[in-house]
């Protein structure tokens, strides 16, 4: 109930046109290594919202060789903050 008054909400207040774009990535280093990187995201004006989710083999030459198999798994929301429009140049 409280998502559907949210939505009626955002038409209702600011009826200025908003930049919006939504994504995915995928990145080859990951696959590489044995592993898997995928990231969906959805923007908003100079905002974009971020989720991702990793696994990255770590080559052995990397590690001590105490280690064996080792991987890092990452799970994350991200807020980012584009100072320029169109999700350009610096960002925190």
């Amino acid at each position: 109930m409280f998502a559907v008054f949210l939505v009626l909400a955002s038409f209702l207040v600011g009826q200025e046109k908003k930049k919006e774009t939504l994504g995915f990535e995928l990145d080859v280093f990951a696959y590489a290594t044995g592993g898997y990187y995928g990231s969906v995201w959805y923007g908003v004006d100079n905002l974009r919202f971020r989720g991702v989710i990793a696994k990255v083999g770590v080559p052995d030459f990397f590690i001590d060789d105490k280690f064996e198999n080792n991987e890092v798994n990452a799970y994350a929301f991200i807020v980012d903050y584009f100072f320029k429009p169109n999700y350009e140049g610096w960002w925190i």
